[in-house]
């Protein structure tokens, strides 16, 4: 069940502790993730020191604004009367408290930690906005990074920029984990 980082929290903070008991993660650690993944990566980089750097692509900034502005991008049903009730529901069933995922709440205390914000101006499933409120949440690190290209849909960028994604994941990873 996908609960929009609310238990993949667990999951990645799991992950961190399994290869860290087993001598399998190196000196340093950075996370990247994508999507929800990048908005998991984001708040649990935001509190677990174990995590040295983290890159986010087409991260969300605050769960409950996405549902109830986007919703209806992936229901096709109009957001009113239902984006208010499914998100009632997936919080009352699944127990999910979407207030407290906030990716853009938890990096206010992130101060040096680096962390690289990639954003396709035209994804339409999250808006880039997203990843430039996120940005402007960073402004007192001076370790912050935003690249936003302008084509490819939702997580597309690695595809449409390939070359340049990769020289900057390279460059963003050589300078942040030194």
């Amino acid at each position: 069940m996908v609960t929009l980082g609310y238990n993949e929290q667990k999951d990645l903070e799991g992950a961190l502790s399994y290869l860290k008991e087993r001598g399998q993660a190196g000196e340093k650690i950075a996370v990247l993730g994508f999507s929800m993944g990048g908005a998991t990566s984001l708040m649990v980089a935001s509190h677990d020191d174990r995590i040295d750097a983290v890159i986010a692509d087409s991260a969300f900034s605050n769960a409950n604004l996405f549902l109830s502005e986007g919703l209806s991008y992936f229901t096709h049903l109009p957001s009113f009367p239902f984006n208010p009730l499914i998100i009632g529901i997936v919080k009352h069933v699944y127990g999910v408290p979407l207030e407290q995922l906030s990716p853009i709440d938890d990096l206010k205390t992130v101060k040096s930690k680096p962390v690289f914000l990639i954003h396709t101006k035209a994804d339409l499933q999250i808006p880039y906005e997203n990843s430039v409120q996120l940005y402007n949440s960073l402004k007192s690190n001076p370790n912050a990074k935003l690249w936003t290209p302008q084509k490819g849909d939702h997580m597309d960028a690695i595809n449409e920029y390939t070359d340049e994604y990769m020289n900057n994941v390279s460059s963003f990873l050589k300078e942040s984990l030194k």
